[in-house]
């Protein structure tokens, strides 16, 4: 799976004619959960047709991931309902 996202990745570079250019897969579900060996954070993706892809990040970078998505969505602890928690 990944040599083909690397190919469609490579594909949409040539033809747009961009190197920045970026192929983005729509995501149809997803799963945050935590890895029982070694308490690595992780984000599953299930994608269109029912392929699903797996990341372990480190917790540290998924707090930073949270703090980043928060300010992209503008979301603080001061925008969350009362009795809500932030981790």
């Amino acid at each position: 799976m990944v040599l083909n996202a690397t190919a469609i990745g490579h594909a949409a570079k040539i033809q747009t004619k961009n190197s920045e250019e970026i192929y983005m897969f729509p995501v149809h579900w997803w799963k945050i959960g935590t890895h029982e060996g070694n308490g690595a954070v992780v984000l599953t993706y299930r994608l269109p047709g029912g392929a699903e892809i797996a990341f372990q990040v480190s917790p540290d970078a998924a707090s930073h991931m949270h703090t980043v998505l928060g300010e992209i969505l503008k979301v603080s602890k001061t925008s969350l309902p009362p009795g809500a928690k932030v981790n």
